[in-house]
């Protein structure tokens, strides 16, 4: 039996989710005592899943990720 799908990618089509990421990475940021990312700069991490995006983060900020 087949069944119809509908997939939608919204961020950044229908939804504007860079604000929610920064807030979310800005409270990691925080309880690690490191500088808080800006939206723009964190546009830039975005589209390869969250683990990509942490560590993309620290290692702007010369803090590698432990596994």
């Amino acid at each position: 039996m087949t069944r119809p799908a509908l997939l939608l990618d919204l961020d950044g089509t229908v939804v504007d989710a860079v604000p929610d990421f920064a807030a979310a990475m800005n409270r990691l940021m925080a309880a690690l005592g490191l500088p808080e990312v800006s939206g723009p700069e964190i546009a830039g991490y975005l589209g390869d899943g969250p683990r990509k995006l942490v560590e993309r983060v620290l290692a702007a900020r010369d803090r590698p990720m432990d596994e």
